[in-house]
């Protein structure tokens, strides 16, 4: 999609985020991976006396909540299936940069998974890093098989 054009690199997902979110989603990617601490901040129990955002998650089972919000922000990047408001307002926020980038995706998340914009946010920083790391992976494997396709083709004098 067009809008993914000017996304940032992998480093520089975290510095969308609040320096007190970076340092808690620094200690989760200290443990795992970026989607285990999409998880890890999801099920994070925030105030006390309060539900945990990933509520109905428990040992051994995926993050519902994780789960469910993945599958929606894949229908806005990567469908045309509805979010049509949405994804226009993504895409002009990409060309703003990656903090408008990701505040526009978790605007446009937030009613359709049941949680605040600012609780989406670092989620979906986490989940994009994955996306760009696939996508340069995909793009870089290509460029490879291209490359050797082209190659015995080329007469070098």
């Amino acid at each position: 999609m067009s809008m993914l054009r000017n996304l940032p690199a992998e480093g520089e997902w975290l510095t969308v985020l609040p320096d007190y979110q970076r340092r808690i989603i620094d200690t989760f990617l200290a443990a795992g991976d970026p989607l285990m601490a999409a998880e890890a901040w999801l099920k994070a129990s925030g105030p006390q006396d309060t539900a945990p955002f990933g509520a109905g998650v428990g040992a051994g089972r995926v993050n519902i909540f994780l789960l469910h919000l993945m599958r929606e922000l894949h229908k806005l990047l990567c469908t045309d299936e509805g979010y049509t408001e949405e994804r226009a307002e993504v895409g002009n926020a990409a060309k703003l940069g990656k903090s408008a980038f990701v505040a526009a995706i978790a605007t446009g998340l937030a009613p359709h998974v049941g949680v605040a914009a600012v609780i989406l946010s670092p989620a979906i920083v986490l989940i994009m890093s994955v996306f760009y790391n696939a996508a340069m992976s995909s793009g870089c494997e290509m460029l490879s098989r291209s490359i050797s396709d082209l190659e015995p083709s080329v007469d070098l004098l």
